[in-house]
């Protein structure tokens, strides 16, 4: 069985260490999952939730998944979940996945392209966002799943992800990105800034210079428009109003700067919520967003409003994958469950 743990809206950022990827120790083939699905594995079946590897097509590759959902005939809110990192997913049969299901919701994860035995390579928020929208395409087909209560999130390269997919036409009701990549020139320079000045985790910079240089094609400089094509602030106009989104980021995370959401942020003339290390609201200026942030006074109360910039001091993604402020965790997931109901 899966030693994997983690909280229900928590994936790792950029790991350097191999995902977990004992699913299918006890696992019994099943057959197809759903319509659409190419084969799918029971790895937990105890009467309570069901688990499921699963494979399916995008773009012709075969990519690898998981399926998680309550034991029920349903239907159920759906959670569409796209990790971080470039080592697949951290929760085969358990973790994240499994907690989902047993608090009533299905949820499905990609393990996206080149990650997991899936075909292809890793492309940096290239071909994952077409991952994503297929496998959700295929589990709107699942009869268990209440197709008028989805939702989709992600972390780091996951927040990408789930940006572009909703600039390009998500059926979702609302998503978040949690200290997500909006500028994937920027991020590219400002790992290549900090292997130049030897500060932060060096080796960590390095190699995911060298993975965008092996995904892309090269540097920014030699593909822009491939860098353009992954930067959801390049698209800022396709993000749908009607479609609530939520931005979470940490001053303190050495990965992914907190000025990837404060600029993206302001370029949608959206004010942030600064909160200090005891969750409290501010109105200093979060480090690292100096140029571009303008402060809102108004605490939230009911998630009513369609766009949300949150900042937390102190937080950055620990090794378990979760935010090392507990209160940002719960933030997202009270934003995301206000709009399942």
């Amino acid at each position: 069985m899966s030693k994997c743990s983690s909280m229900v809206l928590v994936m790792c950022c950029f790991a350097s260490v191999p995902a977990c990827t004992d699913a299918g120790d006890d696992a019994v083939d099943t057959g197809p999952a759903g319509p659409g699905w190419e084969s799918a594995v029971t790895t937990t079946d105890d009467g309570s939730i069901v688990i499921q590897k699963v494979t399916y097509r995008s773009m012709g590759m075969r990519i690898f998944g998981q399926v998680c959902r309550p034991s029920g005939a349903g239907p159920y809110p759906l959670i569409v979940s796209n990790h971080g990192g470039v080592a697949g997913l951290a929760g085969w049969n358990g973790g994240a996945c499994a907690d989902a299901a047993r608090n009533g919701y299905i949820q499905i994860e990609s393990s996206f392209r080149g990650q997991d035995g899936s075909d292809g390579y890793v492309e940096l928020c290239g071909g994952e966002v077409d991952d994503t929208l297929r496998m959700l395409q295929i589990a709107l087909a699942m009869p268990q799943v209440d197709k008028a209560r989805v939702v989709m999130w992600g972390t780091s390269l996951g927040g990408c992800v789930t940006a572009r997919a909703l600039q390009q036409g998500a059926p979702v009701k609302a998503a978040a990105s949690v200290f997500g990549i909006m500028n994937m020139r920027a991020e590219y320079e400002f790992w290549r800034a900090q292997i130049a000045a030897g500060s932060g985790p060096v080796a960590q910079y390095q190699m995911l210079v060298d993975v965008a240089n092996a995904g892309i094609g090269g540097t920014p400089d030699d593909y822009p428009e491939e860098y353009q094509r992954r930067s959801p602030i390049e698209h800022t106009g396709e993000l749908p109003a009607g479609v609530p989104f939520l931005m979470a980021h940490g001053v303190a995370d050495q990965i992914v700067p907190p000025k990837q959401s404060c600029e993206l942020a302001q370029r949608l003339t959206l004010p942030g919520h600064h909160y200090d290390e005891q969750h409290q609201l501010i109105t200093t200026t979060p480090v690292g967003c100096e140029t571009m942030w303008t402060a809102s006074t108004a605490p939230i109360s009911s998630w009513s409003a369609s766009r949300y910039l949150l900042v937390y001091d102190g937080a950055h993604v620990l090794a378990s994958g979760t935010s090392s402020i507990a209160a940002m965790d719960s933030d997202v997931k009270s934003f995301l469950t206000a709009q399942l109901r």
